[in-house]
């Protein structure tokens, strides 16, 4: 995996970003770290990639020779796969790495067909369970799949993502969790985002249909032969069908017939990923900082001990349990208000 092959570094990607979240501000590019760009954290010696945890996959290459090293400058880079190469730091650079979450992919290089995939990867009885499934949906409603790629008219665009909005809001209300992507800036984000990228064929939005309302979707960047499924849902509604699993079932088919070699889950565990995937791997936040520099070693040595701290109530899932104490103050809130 390169940065050929990563569509979080396209320059349309990285451009929607900026335009949302650093609109205006200077963006740094270090000859020395290959393939990224960098915005400054005011006040400190901090600069953090762009599109920062957007992303779900960062990449990039150091060049150590032929080019001025930093002083007093420390790096963060946020989410980069343990299963691509890792740069070594030499000559004025150091390396610190974070691990945090964990992540899962299907690799389709050696497979033909979804058949031949869930043949190789699940047991005969998940398998007929799983057809059930979709012959069960089939039979009781009128189910089609589509997947939407390159330019759309932007009213369409918005009638299918409002729809994919409504239907991730009703699901995690019924999960009584929060969900980053539905704060109304990340939102806001990943709508003009998704529409960048398909216009510039460089997305696709699956979408399953029951007559002509949408009841899945999964939102998937593209680059080369790999795909990222960055957002999903289904209405919960057909929860009954097992929805999830036959939108999977459709997705992995459309990767097979348009010559994906790797569906990528990407960052965070959920049981669907780890059942699906025939790979697992964990992301790392890197922290490269000028050594000569005690400043700079403080920074870095406090980064690595606060991510990695972050990482560890995870584990515990003490997230969880926050996620869910704050959609129930979100609740209260809202029922106080005059």
């Amino acid at each position: 995996m390169s940065v050929n092959t990563n569509p979080f570094l396209t320059s349309t990607y990285t451009h929607v970003w900026l335009s949302h979240f650093h609109k205006g501000e200077q963006v740094f590019d270090f000859g020395f770290i290959r393939g990224l760009k960098f915005v400054k954290k005011p006040g400190k010696p901090l600069y953090v990639n762009c599109c920062g945890r957007d992303s779900k996959a960062m990449a990039y290459r150091l060049e150590n020779h032929g080019v001025q090293q930093p002083r007093r400058k420390v790096f963060l880079i946020y989410d980069v796969p343990s299963n691509w190469p890792s740069p070594e730091a030499s000559g004025k650079l150091r390396l610190k790495k974070s691990r945090q979450y964990p992540g899962f992919l299907c690799n389709l290089e050696k497979y033909e067909s979804l058949d031949q995939y869930m043949a190789a990867h699940l047991s005969g009885k998940t398998r007929n369970k799983f057809r059930r499934y979709r012959r069960k949906l089939e039979a009781d409603f009128d189910i089609s799949y589509q997947t939407h790629t390159g330019p759309m008219e932007r009213a369409d665009f918005d009638l299918l993502f409002d729809r994919f909005h409504a239907l991730l809001r009703k699901r995690f209300e019924q999960k009584q969790t929060v969900n980053n992507n539905l704060f109304e800036h990340e939102w806001r984000f990943y709508k003009d985002a998704a529409f960048a990228m398909l216009n510039d064929n460089h997305a696709a939005l699956s979408v399953v249909y029951d007559k002509d309302q949408p009841i899945a979707f999964s939102l998937l960047l593209l680059k080369g032969p790999h795909a990222y499924d960055t957002l999903r849902t289904f209405d919960i509604a057909y929860a009954s069908y097992r929805l999830g699993t036959v939108s999977i079932m459709a997705l992995l088919e459309w990767c097979f017939r348009n010559g994906i070699d790797k569906l990528d889950f990407a960052k965070g565990y959920f049981s669907y990923k780890a059942q699906w995937a025939n790979e697992a791997y964990h992301y790392d936040y890197h922290i490269l900082y000028d050594p000569h520099s005690l400043y700079c070693r403080l920074w870095a040595g406090y980064l690595r001990v606060y991510y990695s701290l972050k990482q560890w109530l995870r584990d515990r899932r003490v997230n969880e349990k926050f996620h869910r104490v704050a959609f129930g103050m979100k609740k209260i809130i809202a029922f106080a208000s005059p």
